[in-house]
């Protein structure tokens, strides 16, 4: 049995941490603290626990500037939108 990440449910609140602490100062700065996390560990290897939904990815990455011939492409395209939107709810 494998275990999950229960850390997508308060990342806004790890993420205004965060950028309270100055640690996160930009989108890049964010990417890569949530690249660090065990959520990006099991994302990766579980993405539909997660609420990746590949289908709807694979038509967006045509009008984002996605490398598609990286195997991360979808991971980073998704964890994309969702520190946007997790900024954005703060």
């Amino acid at each position: 049995m494998d275990i999950e990440s229960k850390f997508l449910i308060h990342l806004a609140d790890s993420l205004n941490a965060e950028i309270c602490s100055g640690l996160i100062t930009n989108m890049n700065e964010a990417f890569e603290w949530f690249r660090n996390t065990f959520l990006w560990v099991r994302l990766t290897k579980n993405p539909m626990k997660y609420g990746m939904n590949t289908e709807d990815l694979y038509k967006r990455l045509n009008t984002m500037n996605f490398d598609t011939s990286n195997p991360d492409a979808l991971y980073i395209a998704w964890l994309k939108e969702l520190l946007e939107n997790s900024i954005n709810s703060l």
